[in-house]
């Protein structure tokens, strides 16, 4: 591999040194490795070339490697957004499902303080398994008291 390289004497700046640790650390390689690929890649674009070694296109390949790793990040969390909808969506079903077989079980109406002594969430989830319930017409709210309760439509 390195019989198509040339040898080459390179002064880089603390700044420039910088950008290739920060650079190396997102690849998990090395800092020779990344100097290494960026020399290859620019005598293979003029083989013959003896004329001094400029920078800039060390420096660009590195910025656009950079630019590379952010988009992959960028994707990378919207995908993790992506699964924690989903994964919310089907917690909330789980809940729902939970409260339901609850309020079969115990054939009467309860509250959500009553649900939450039963089950195990928390009760912002449970307020929202009992949304879900009542968009289905699984459950009906019964106004009792200050808290509004809920039982099975039909019970």
């Amino acid at each position: 591999m390195r019989d198509n390289l040339k040898k080459a004497n390179v002064v880089l700046t603390k700044d420039l040194i910088d950008q290739i640790d920060e650079k190396k650390n997102h690849h998990h390689g090395s800092r020779s490795q990344l100097i290494r690929q960026a020399l290859a890649e620019y005598f293979d674009g003029n083989p013959e070339s003896d004329t001094k070694l400029c920078l800039k296109p060390i420096r660009k390949k590195l910025e656009s490697v950079g630019d590379s790793i952010d988009e992959i990040q960028n994707e990378l969390q919207w995908f993790d957004k992506k699964i924690d909808a989903i994964t919310s969506r089907e917690m909330i079903r789980k809940v729902s499902e939970d409260i339901e077989k609850l309020l079969l079980e115990k054939e009467e109406p309860l509250s959500v303080p009553d649900i939450g002594e039963h089950l195990p969430y928390e009760q912002n989830e449970l307020l929202r398994g009992v949304e879900i319930l009542e968009d289905r017409f699984t459950v009906v709210r019964v106004e009792q008291g200050k808290l509004p309760k809920w039982k099975i439509r039909g019970n």
